[in-house]
């Protein structure tokens, strides 16, 4: 696959676009095409089909998440997302940091069956309100794991460090709120795959310690999914108005198999107004 960056690239009025809101951030994907088929097909875990010739070819069997990289980002687009539809940094709201002490744990598949008793104990403790949740895991470089959660409820969120602490019970707790936070999605996302070296951020830096396979979150029930519409590029732009985008940036793309395609990718922040 060859992808080239464009500079200063205008979309057709025509290009299909994306359109997604969620709370104040507004997303538009537009595209000179719109791919509904699929080039390949799966034959076994070995092997796969290019469907325009009948070759048959050997799956390449990765080592670590950073090496499928368009599986990490679009993992991470989808947090991305999730986040900012259901979070928008209000008072029943909170960003959780459960770390374990002696007993560190280096298997990532023990992680989620001990969240799961954590928040039933903590659902218990919270029992006059719902509550809701995005569990995101992250490893640290000696490989052991610790929990970065999302919590939101009908009512306002309190609790203090030390009673979190005791409910936790395997290590170290922090509590903090993302009310100074414009575009929560963003900050959670770049807090969890990038390293801080010193002054500079070495973007996506953690990727590689992201076992294959793994679920990158987790969400309950009442986190809601963002809805997204097809139309027209001039449409979208319709809906944005005079909207500055905060961000935006395009790519040719041309896959193995043919198929060539403009991605532009523009983002909106109503709190940036």
């Amino acid at each position: 696959m060859k992808i080239e960056r464009l500079e200063d690239f205008k979309p057709n009025k025509n290009f299909i676009s994306k359109y997604t809101k969620m709370n104040d951030i507004i997303e538009v994907v537009s595209m000179a095409h719109k791919n509904n088929s699929c080039s390949i097909k799966k034959l076994n875990k070995d092997e796969y089909v290019l469907l325009s010739t009948g070759e048959v070819f050997n799956c390449e069997h990765i080592e670590n998440r950073s090496q499928n990289i368009n599986s990490v980002r679009l993992s991470v687009t989808k947090l991305r997302n999730l986040i900012n539809n259901n979070f928008v940094g209000g008072k029943n709201e909170l960003w959780i940091t459960l770390t374990f002490g002696k007993n560190k744990v280096y298997n990532a598949n023990e992680l989620y069956p001990i969240f799961k008793n954590f928040i039933k104990r903590l659902r218990y403790y919270f029992k006059n309100m719902t509550l809701d949740y995005i569990y995101v895991p992250e490893p640290h470089e000696k490989g052991d794991w610790h929990i970065h959660l999302l919590l939101k409820s009908d009512k306002e969120l309190y609790i203090k460090n030390s009673v979190l602490n005791e409910i936790w019970g395997n290590g170290f707790v922090k509590v903090n709120r993302l009310q100074d936070v414009d575009n929560i999605g963003a900050y959670v996302s770049a807090y969890l795959t990038n390293i801080k070296d010193g002054e500079e951020t070495k973007k996506g830096a953690r990727l590689h310690l992201y076992p294959v396979g793994h679920q990158l979150y987790r969400c309950s029930k009442g986190i809601v999914k963002p809805k997204s519409e097809f139309l027209p590029y001039y449409e979208a732009k319709k809906k944005v108005s005079s909207l500055k985008p905060t961000f935006s940036n395009t790519v040719s793309v041309v896959t193995d198999s043919g198929f060539s395609n403009i991605i532009h990718k523009e983002f909106f922040n109503l709190k940036r107004l």
